[in-house]
């Protein structure tokens, strides 16, 4: 009988220090600074009339200079160098440059999926291949769905 009762504690302490070693797993993989690398359109589009038609607009304007950085104790701060872009697709993307940053803190919801969450909204990634983030956006925000932007893709440094 003793020796169940160590066999069950050894147990016990071997699944808490696994369910611990998972979550700091998770903290190191998503923490870190991460670039805007991809807004992805449901349509091709050549905004800097360069003659090359492209689904990533990050291809065809320099307005999306954005960083965030994921702390390892669940905070973020998100950086831009634009202080706001208008997207008018298929035709015209409009930046006004200004530095503008905001901050917030970050859940896992479960493996590779988490929540970032700032002044009451909250927004999910997705944590792709290695060093991706992926943020898809609702069809439903869009008053045009056919040429909306589908998604952000964020790769880390």
């Amino acid at each position: 009988m003793k020796n169940l009762i160590k066999i069950l504690i050894i147990l016990i302490l071997f699944t808490s220090c696994n369910k611990n070693s998972e979550e700091a797993q998770n903290l190191d993989t998503v923490s870190g600074t991460y670039k805007l690398t991809n807004v992805h359109t449901n349509i091709a589009v050549d905004l800097n009339s360069d003659g090359v038609f492209n689904t990533n607009l990050t291809k065809e304007s320099s307005c999306f200079n954005v960083t965030i950085i994921f702390k390892k104790e669940k905070s973020y701060i998100s950086s831009s160098s634009m202080q706001s872009v208008s997207i008018y697709l298929p035709t015209n993307i409009t930046c006004v440059p200004g530095n503008f940053s905001t901050t917030g803190t970050w859940d896992d919801n479960a493996t590779n999926v988490f929540t970032i969450r700032t002044d009451g909204s909250s927004s999910t990634f997705i944590k792709e291949s290695g060093n991706t983030l992926k943020f898809i956006f609702p069809v439903s925000t869009s008053p045009n769905p056919s040429q909306s932007i589908s998604y952000f893709i964020y790769t880390k440094q």
